[in-house]
């Protein structure tokens, strides 16, 4: 669930900074306001983050899974920043309709994995 959640987050945020070219016909997407630059220029920033983030979830789930309780731990300890992570999305509350539902969609998918994280660790 996560794997396939984070793979359909990663497409749609390339996507997202794919369009922050200064081609008149990507920039047409979304727009070429001031907000819009603003918000594609905070999702590459912020991308940086959910790479780490992904890092992280990666060193102790799949071929790198060890023990519950060190996978456990390690989503304990990564909670915070996730959650951290969404309320930086969500703050980014983008003028563009179009780019607000995406916007949308990434906060909705971080917040399954949020949720999915807070269910193993019970």
């Amino acid at each position: 669930m996560i794997k396939m959640s984070r793979k359909l987050l990663s497409v749609l945020l390339i996507g997202l900074i794919s369009f922050s070219s200064s081609s008149p016909s990507q920039a047409s997407l979304f727009g070429n306001s001031a907000d819009t630059k603003r918000v594609i220029a905070s999702l590459k920033k912020l991308a940086v983050t959910e790479n780490k983030i992904l890092a992280k979830y990666n060193s102790v789930t799949g071929s790198n899974y060890k023990d519950d309780y060190t996978t456990g731990m390690a989503l304990v300890a990564l909670l915070p920043q996730v959650n951290s992570y969404i309320g930086k999305l969500e703050a980014l509350n983008p003028k563009d309709p179009k780019l607000a539902k995406a916007v949308d969609l990434l906060v909705q998918g971080w917040n399954k994995q949020a949720e999915g994280m807070t269910l193993l660790i019970g």
